[in-house]
C-alpha cells in the first residue's frame, strides 16, 4: 500500500495485491477523484467524479469488450460499448426521458432507434446491401413504416388511430401499388406502370365496387357493381367509339353506342321480351325499332 498526500491537497492511495490485482485512488482539491482498477485475468476499471456531478465509467476486458458510461447530473447519460467483433452500441438518456440507441455490427448493419416522452418513436436500419426500414410511431397519431431496396421495390405503411391503413410501394421500373382501408370497410387499389395502363379498384362497405381502367393510348374502362345487382360498364376509346352498357335485376339491359362520325345506336331489352332499338345519325335521321314477343 502507497499513500502520497501532496501540499495543494491531493492525495494519492495505490494498492497492490499477491494476486495481481491493483487499485489506484486520487482525490483532488476540486472535488475531482479517480479510481482504477485492474486485475490480472478479469477487467479494468476506470472510474471518475468530478464536482459538479458528472462522472464516466471507463471498463475493458480481456476478451476485447470496452465500455464507457457517462452521466451529468442535469444533461445526457451515455453508454458506449464496443465489441472484439466488431459490434458497437451508443446509448444516450435526456433528463426529459428521451433516449437514443445506435448499434453498428461488423456486417455492415445499423440500428438507430430514438424515443422522446410525448413524441414519436423512431427506428432506422440499414444494412450493407444497401437495404433500409423507416419506423415511426408517434402517441396519439399515425405510425409509419418505409422500407427501400437497392434494386428492388419500395414500401411505405402508414396506419393511423381511426383505423385507416394506407400501403404504397413503387418499384425502379417505374410502376407503382397504392392500397388504402378505412374503418367504415371502404378500400382503394390504385395500380400505374410506366407504359401501359392505371387501374384504380374501390370497394365500398355497402357491396358498392368501382373499376377504372385508363391506358396511354386514351382509352378507358369504368365498370360499377351495385349490391342490387345493377352494373354498368362504360368503355371509350380516344378516335373511337365509346360503349355504355347497364344491367339491372330485373333483367333489363341497356346498351348504348356513340361514334366520333357515325350513328348512335342505343339498344334495350327487357324481361317480357321487349326490345327497343334506336339509332340516329349526324345529318339527323333517326330510326326506332321495337319488337314485342308474340302472344300464343
Amino acid at each position: 500500500t502507497l499513500y502520497i498526500t501532496t501540499p495543494d491537497g491531493t492525495s494519492t492511495l495505490y494498492i497492490t495485491r499477491p494476486d495481481g490485482t491493483s487499485t489506484l485512488y486520487i482525490t483532488r482539491p476540486d472535488g475531482t477523484s479517480t479510481l482504477y482498477i485492474t486485475t490480472p485475468d478479469g477487467p479494468s476499471t476506470l472510474y471518475i467524479t468530478r464536482p459538479d456531478g458528472t462522472s464516466t465509467l471507463y471498463i475493458t476486458r480481456p476478451d476485447g469488450t470496452s465500455t464507457l458510461y457517462i452521466t451529468t447530473p442535469d444533461g445526457p447519460s451515455t453508454l458506449y460499448i464496443t465489441r472484439p467483433d466488431g459490434t458497437s452500441t451508443l446509448y444516450i438518456t435526456t433528463p426529459d426521458g428521451a433516449s437514443t440507441l445506435y448499434i453498428t455490427r461488423p456486417d455492415g448493419t445499423s440500428t438507430l432507434y430514438i424515443t422522446t416522452p410525448d413524441g414519436p418513436s423512431t427506428l432506422y436500419i440499414t444494412r450493407p446491401d444497401g437495404t433500409s426500414t423507416l419506423y415511426i410511431t408517434t402517441p396519439d397519431g399515425p405510425s409509419t413504416l418505409y422500407i427501400t431496396t437497392p434494386d428492388g421495390p419500395s414500401t411505405l405503411y402508414i396506419t393511423t388511430p381511426d383505423g385507416t391503413s394506407t400501403l404504397y410501394i413503387t418499384t425502379p421500373d417505374g410502376a407503382s401499388t397504392l392500397y388504402i382501408t378505412r374503418p367504415d370497410g371502404t378500400s382503394t387499389l390504385y395500380i400505374t406502370t410506366p407504359d401501359g395502363p392505371s387501374t384504380l379498384y374501390i370497394t365500398r362497405p355497402d357491396g358498392t365496387s368501382t373499376l377504372y381502367i385508363t391506358t396511354p393510348d386514351g382509352a378507358s374502362t369504368l365498370y360499377i357493381t351495385r349490391p342490387d345487382g345493377t352494373s354498368t360498364l362504360y368503355i371509350t376509346t380516344p378516335d373511337g367509339p365509346s360503349t355504355l352498357y347497364i344491367t339491372r335485376p330485373d333483367g333489363t339491359s341497356t346498351l348504348y353506342i356513340t361514334r366520333p362520325d357515325g350513328p348512335s345506336t342505343l339498344y334495350i331489352t327487357r324481361p317480357d321480351g321487349t326490345s327497343t332499338l334506336y339509332i340516329t345519325t349526324p345529318d339527323g335521321a333517326s330510326t326506332l325499332y321495337i319488337t314485342r314477343p308474340v302472344a300464343i
